[in-house]
């Protein structure tokens, strides 16, 4: 029985999926990368916010950074709670259809013994 084809079928079979595995992966890191940019971004506007008492401060580092005030909501108390919801495009989500990513980040900054606080919200006043 010759079985000198078999190798190069499986190779054929395997590559395109093996190249949709390695699109996938650097999809996955350019959203990881993009939640922790955005997420400093939101850290250092929290942090403006509660220094100056005053939610144009944190709304002028998100136009410097711009993000668009369509793509967050604020609420400024004793603590400041942001919500933002961006769409990152997929750089190669389009071979399987995906245009691009939703990403939603949802925290809450509180100023606790002189010390700003940013904690990870589930569920909150801006949902």
């Amino acid at each position: 029985m010759n079985r000198k084809g078999q190798t190069l079928i499986l190779f054929v079979i395997l590559i395109p999926i093996l190249i949709l595995l390695l699109a996938l992966v650097v999809d996955i890191g350019l959203v990881h990368t993009k939640k922790i940019e955005y997420r400093s971004i939101m850290e250092e506007g929290m942090r403006a916010c509660l220094n100056q008492k005053d939610v144009e401060s944190l709304k002028r580092v998100f136009e410097l950074n711009q993000i668009l005030e369509n793509e967050y909501q604020v609420s400024y108390e004793n603590d400041v709670e942001v919500l933002i919801n961006k769409k990152i495009s997929s750089i190669f989500g389009s071979i399987i259809g995906i245009e691009d990513y939703e990403m939603v980040l949802h925290y809450v900054g509180i100023q606790e013994k002189g010390e700003f606080v940013l904690k990870k919200i589930e569920k909150g006043r801006l949902a």
